[in-house]
Formats: structure tokens, C-alpha cells, sequence
């Protein structure tokens, strides 16, 4: 009988799908800026907005200021950098590769580079799917915070892989899901060997150019003349934003060095679900879920939904790098391509596309958290504020296990210092008395009183958990 009762739900959440869509910009523009304004209120959230529906844009629309300190707004033409949307394309290259018979998804990666160590065993399938067990990312990036110039030193991409070459396998293939950046850099350098094009040349060659994408390059890092680039931002107390730190993109090459405009990545979707990049069979490979994270089920290069939504397969990633972020979803069966473009590193664009596609479908959105929706910041007396200030320590079932939490005012704003995570900051956006938003991290976060009328305890709800810090001191 539940089985039955599910089948009658799926079956109606795609009847649902397929009449319930608003089909107009008139209709859905406005219900999208009113959903909107809150997070611009708050300083989360700079870009674009793009919905479609069988290949035909709907709305395409930006907020915000792609130079904040030029006074420049962001448009519909402002490039931005996609962060790991930028894995699709190299997965894509990849594909193509295969497709014309140049490599299989079964090589090893000591057939492209002789002296890796353990490379024997490890196959272009396993950097595709994070189960080759390398880690995430270069070694120098551990230093980030305390030297975040070590991001304007340009390194080619042989270069990257020496590095690579020296750093040890955190497991052994297959054994489990670690979600790595390096896995690309690899797969970026076997496009180059294989196809003997720069790894941007190719892309623009068989991918930009044929899908009429003008706006999508790779950047390699010695080029600093983009036109209608946008200047990325990270956040600054609870409305502000400032600069992010430089950037030689060349460093984030096969994994984040791509940049774009939403509107030539919804060309590069209809494309790829339309059959025109990549065979029948690589794009049924591309689609199938492989491993699953805490983070989601693992395609090629895409994110695969374990279930459909609103009766619809759906597939798609999302992105951060420093001062931008980014969500692609494509619903297959409506073929509706919804994508967010942000020129803020702490816009929460994944729930953002979450919510919008409830728009789109004409269901019940989520609460933003789900506990509240944002609003703008409260004032917050400074004694107020000094009460909340003070050491909190969770326990092993906090979010990051035995993290220790340092809430520190910083003028009239509250920020927690991780210090268990490289010193990273949450900035805490003031909703009411007692309760913050984090804006960093984009959880809920309630100081809680003992019975003496003192703070004595952090909640903490994420991702729909609940955690507990107890304060120290």
C-alpha cells in the first residue's frame, strides 16, 4: 500500500510539472525579485538570474554591482567565473575525447603520466567520480588564509602536476568519495596530451565556438584584459562585502578557471541534453550516479538527484571559488535550465536555485533555513552583543567534530572564528535577540540562556540538523 501511495505521488508531482509551470516572464520576474530582496538586503548576493524552458529564456535578469568600487552594475553580459560548474566542461572534454576513440574511461593515469605514483591503478573513471582516493587539492592551498598571495603566482599546469606527483593519496582507489579538485587538474593535463591543444584551445574549439558560447573562456592567468569581467567579492560584516584576494585562475585550471554568463551556459545545457556534444551512450554515462557524498550523487562532472523533483530527472553542480559563486539545474523532462551567477562568495545560490525552482513549479517554497526567512539585519544593542561574545566548545556530533567556536564582536557586528577549520570566519547577520544568520556557512545560529538569565549555549541548525556548542568562557 505505500508503495502504491508513492507511486500516486510521483505521479502527481509530474502532472503537477508539466501543467503547473509559469510560462511568462511577466508572471514569474516579480515573485522572483520579492524573493530576492531579502538576500540583497543583507549584502549576499550580486549576479544574474536565469530561468528557461525548452531552450527559450524566460528571464534573465541581474541585481547588484559587478564593481562595486566603479559603481558598475552587474548586467545580463557580465562574465563571472563558475567555480566546479567549470568540471561539467572539462567532464564534457573528456567525453569527446573518448567518443573519438583518443582515450577510454578504463586508462590509467600512468598511461598520461608514467611517473605517478599509484597511478597504475587509478582510471580516468575514478578522477570523473572523486573515488581516485587523491586529495583534494595542491598542497599550497593550506596556507591560504594566512597567505592568500600564493594564489597570484601563475603556475602552468606541468608545473601543478610536479607538485601533484609529490603529494601522497589520502586513499586508496575506490575505497571511498573524496571530492577533489586535483582529479581535474589530472584530467585537464590528458586533454592536452591526448588531443595536443592547450587545454583552453581545445575547450574553445570543440565546445565554446560550436555552441555560439562568445562569452566562455578559460582563463589562463596572462591575459588581465577581460572584457566585462566581474571583480569577485567575499562578505564583510553583516551587510558589507569587500574585495577578494588576487587571483591567477591558471591555478584552478580543469576544475574552476572557467568563467561565463548564464546565458551561455544555458546554450551549453540544451547542447549537451540535446545530443549535440557528446554520443547517446557518453551522455547516459555522464548522467548515471556513481558515488554519493555528504555533498550529493556523483555523474561525470555532474551532480545525478537519487529521485525526481517536481517529475523531472535532474542534473546539475554548483561553485565556489574566492569572490564568486554558482548553481546550474537542468530539469530534463520539462527541460527546464535554471542558473544563478554570483560575483559574491557567500551567496547561498544552491538553496537560492532550490527555491526558485519551486517558483518556476508553482510549489511551496522552504523557509530559507527552515526555521526563518531572512530579514534585515536588527539592531542589536553593543551589551547585548558582549554578552553573546565568549569561547563555545561541540561535542564529536557537533557539525565539525569538537570544533572550537570564538565569538568575537568586531565594531557593532559578531563573527565566530572556527579554529579547527584554518581560522575560517562565519559572519553573523542579526535577525532578532538571539538569533543570527550565518551568512558564510548560511545556517541558523541562537544563543541560548541558562537559568540565571546567562548565555550559556550555541544551537547551531544546518542542512536540517541540529548541533549544540556549550560555552567555556
Amino acid at each position: 500500500m505505500k508503495n502504491i501511495f508513492s507511486l500516486l505521488f510521483f505521479g502527481l508531482c509530474f502532472i503537477l510539472s508539466a501543467n503547473a509551470l509559469i510560462n511568462n516572464d511577466n508572471e514569474l520576474e516579480p515573485k522572483i525579485d520579492q524573493y530576492i530582496q531579502p538576500i540583497l538586503d543583507i549584502g549576499s548576493f550580486s549576479g544574474t538570474v536565469l530561468v528557461s524552458k525548452h531552450g527559450e529564456i524566460v528571464v534573465n535578469k541581474s541585481y547588484g554591482k559587478a564593481d562595486y568600487e566603479a559603481g558598475k552594475g552587474f548586467t545580463p553580459d557580465t562574465k563571472s567565473y563558475l567555480g566546479s560548474n567549470s568540471k561539467t566542461i572539462t567532464a564534457i572534454a573528456i567525453l569527446m575525447l573518448a567518443d573519438k576513440g583518443m582515450l577510454s574511461l578504463t586508462d590509467s593515469v600512468t598511461k598520461f603520466i608514467p611517473d605517478f605514483k599509484g597511478g597504475d591503478k587509478i582510471t580516468i573513471h575514478h578522477l570523473l567520480t572523486h573515488t581516485s582516493g587523491i586529495s583534494f587539492d595542491l598542497p599550497f592551498i593550506v596556507n591560504e588564509q594566512n597567505d592568500p598571495g600564493i594564489w597570484a603566482v601563475h603556475r602552468t599546469l606541468s608545473e601543478q602536476i610536479d607538485l601533484l606527483k609529490q603529494t601522497p593519496l589520502e586513499a586508496a582507489f575506490g575505497a571511498k568519495v573524496i571530492y577533489s579538485n586535483n582529479n581535474y587538474r589530472l584530467l585537464a593535463f590528458i586533454i592536452e596530451k591526448v588531443s595536443g591543444n592547450s587545454f583552453g584551445e581545445f575547450l574553445r574549439k570543440n565546445i565554446f565556438d560550436p555552441c555560439s558560447m562568445k562569452s566562455t573562456r578559460h582563463d589562463g592567468g596572462t591575459d588581465k584584459r577581460i572584457k566585462d569581467i566581474a571583480t569577485g567579492y567575499s562578505p564583510e560584516g553583516a551587510t558589507g562585502v569587500k574585495k577578494s584576494f588576487p587571483m591567477d585562475w591558471n591555478n584552478k585550471i580543469g576544475h574552476a578557471s572557467i568563467y561565463s554568463t548564464a546565458a551561455d551556459m544555458q546554450k551549453l545545457y540544451e547542447a549537451l541534453f540535446g545530443g549535440k556534444l557528446i554520443s547517446k551512450s557518453s551522455l547516459e554515462k555522464m548522467c548515471t550516479g556513481y558515488a554519493t557524498s555528504s555533498a550529493g550523487t556523483y555523474g561525470y562532472g555532474l551532480f545525478v538527484w537519487p529521485q525526481k523533483v517536481y517529475g523531472n530527472s535532474v542534473y546539475g553542480f554548483n561553485g565556489r571559488s574566492p569572490g564568486f559563486s554558482a548553481e546550474l539545474r537542468y530539469f530534463k523532462e520539462t527541460d527546464v535550465f535554471i542558473a544563478i551567477m554570483s560575483n559574491n562568495y557567500s551567496s547561498p545560490v544552491t538553496q537560492m536555485v532550490s527555491n526558485l525552482s519551486s517558483l518556476v513549479f508553482k510549489q511551496p517554497m522552504e523557509p530559507f533555513y527552515g526555521s526563518f526567512n531572512i530579514t534585515k539585519p536588527v539592531v542589536i544593542s553593543s551589551d547585548v552583543l558582549d554578552a553573546y561574545a565568549g569561547d563555545y566548545e561541540g561535542g564529536e556530533d557537533f557539525v565539525m567534530k569538537n570544533a572550537k567556536l570564538k565569538v568575537i564582536r568586531k565594531n557593532n557586528d559578531l563573527t565566530i572564528l572556527w579554529q579547527l577549520s584554518g581560522g575560517r570566519e562565519s559572519i553573523l547577520v542579526p535577525q532578532s535577540e538571539g538569533t543570527f544568520l550565518d551568512k558564510t556557512f548560511w545556517a541558523t545560529v541562537r544563543f541560548l540562556k541558562d537559568e540565571s538569565g546567562k548565555i550559556s549555549k550555541i544551537e547551531y541548525a544546518s542542512r536540517g540538523k541540529l548541533y549544540t556548542a556549550e560555552r567555556k568562557r
